[in-house]
């Protein structure tokens, strides 16, 4: 009896097993469903992003220092100053795409990255048409805010899938910052004036420029931002050309000067020459020794997960 119990449940495991392997069939050729990241970047493009994935290209310091800091390295970087030794160690076996002011499109294509992130610098956007006709996401942002540096940190975040790791960063950033704001609130406010210089001039930075915002972070003046006042809002420039008169009467208490893009041997040359000039000594600043040449890898590019970093340097500048 019991045999023939058996016998008669045999065809339906046969079957049940049959189904089995046909599903088991028909599924393992099947891709996972990818999830996709819509972003709108500065440039106002729409990116579609597979998410998460680590296969993303850094055109920007920045963005490779915070990649580093959530737990990944890079597909590719580019060649680029500023970058501290203890992070270029790390990197010494990733790929090289040219130049951050003239990265290289074959080089990576041929890496097949999921992701291109790169800065509104017109070096970098030109890029932009040649990345889309290959397929491959790129997403170009701004970078002229502590609030736009927050901003690309969580982005990072998201696309890594690194989301509690970007969280913690903001978070001890904002924690410092905090600290650093209340601890000089009731002091008088210093008047400064921020002299940014690249390899074709030397300008005064305002409120609305990138470091500008950052030194803003503390409780300051910034002189240049008074020649603006009769601007409109919408309109006022980043930058402004360098007066000397103006600087000799200017009552600011503090001059910050930023060097992006020069050598070293081109900075100490431009600094000379300011010495120089009578009207530049007379400023009030000058005279009384409070010059200050800021570093370069806090100030020169964006310090993004050492923002907190870049602040408690300027605070003790000012104020210590």
């Amino acid at each position: 009896m019991k045999r023939t119990i058996v016998w008669a449940l045999l065809p339906a495991v046969l079957l049940a097993a049959a189904v089995a392997w046909l599903m088991t069939g028909q599924t393992k050729d099947v891709a996972p469903q990818l999830q996709v990241l819509t972003v709108t970047d500065a440039l106002a493009r729409k990116v579609n992003i597979p998410v998460p994935t680590e296969r993303v290209v850094s055109l920007t310091n920045a963005d490779t220092e915070t990649l580093l800091a959530l737990g990944v390295k890079p597909l590719a970087v580019v060649d680029n100053r500023n970058l501290p030794d203890t992070l270029s160690a790390r990197l010494t076996d990733v790929p090289r795409v040219g130049l951050a002011t003239a990265p290289n499109v074959e080089q990576m294509a041929a890496l097949h990255p999921d992701l291109v992130i790169g800065t509104t610098m017109g070096f970098q956007t030109s890029l932009a048409p040649t990345l889309d006709q290959l397929g491959i996401p790129a997403v170009f942002t701004s970078v002229s805010s502590y609030q736009e540096i927050v901003g690309r940190i969580t982005l990072l975040g998201q696309v890594t899938g690194r989301t509690d790791a970007a969280a913690a960063i903001k978070g001890e950033m904002e924690r410092r910052i905090g600290e650093l704001r209340a601890r000089y609130a009731a002091l008088p406010r210093r008047k400064v004036l921020i002299l940014w210089g690249t390899p074709t001039s030397f300008q005064l930075a305002s409120s609305q420029t990138f470091i500008g915002d950052l030194v803003a972070q503390l409780p300051v003046d910034n002189v240049t931002d008074r020649w603006l006042a009769d601007v409109p809002a919408g309109n006022k420039p980043g930058f402004v050309t360098l007066d000397m008169e103006e600087i000799s009467r200017t009552d600011a208490d503090e001059i910050l000067i930023v060097t992006h893009g020069l050598t070293r041997n081109m900075s100490r040359q431009f600094l000379d020459e300011l010495q120089a000039k009578p009207a530049w000594r007379q400023g009030k600043a000058v005279r009384e020794g409070h010059v200050h040449e800021l570093p370069g890898e806090l100030f020169a590019s964006n310090p993004n997960v050492r923002t907190a970093d870049a602040i408690a340097y300027l605070a003790e500048v000012l104020y210590d």
